[in-house]
């Protein structure tokens, strides 16, 4: 999984800062990964049970660490039947979760052009006296 996380122009030893707390992205990472394949794993297989997907469930404890690899990392394997096809195709169906940072628009304002004046000049120069 943890070559699915990216965070587009980050470096691994740049910060985020989330108020009084910081982490680096490489940090934050590891952190994101651990919660994504234990707790958050745990939760996705549960509720999919619980809505009727019974093939999800895990009938062992040490089957917990494969499950976690089946949704995230390798695929739970399962067929698929497409309008059209002549038949099912066979594959995995696999959880990506994106991790983005989206910085905030800065405020553009126009830099004042040397030219400006020149401009104005010329204009103030077409313009008929009266």
């Amino acid at each position: 999984m943890e070559d699915n996380i990216t965070l587009q122009n980050c470096s691994e030893n740049d910060v985020f800062s989330f108020q009084e707390e910081t982490h680096k992205v490489n940090s934050f990472k590891k952190k994101i990964i651990t919660v994504l394949t234990r707790q958050v794993s745990n939760q996705f297989v549960a509720c999919l049970v619980n809505t009727g997907v019974k093939k999800a469930e895990i009938k062992h404890s040490d089957d917990l660490k494969y499950a976690n690899g089946e949704w995230f990392h390798n695929g739970k394997e399962c067929e698929i039947l497409k309008l059209g096809s002549t038949g099912w195709q066979k594959g995995k169906v696999r959880l990506k979760v994106i991790l983005e940072f989206c910085p905030d628009e800065p405020e553009l304002s126009e830099p004042e052009s040397p030219l400006d004046s020149l401009r104005q000049q010329l204009i103030e120069s077409q313009t008929p006296d009266n």
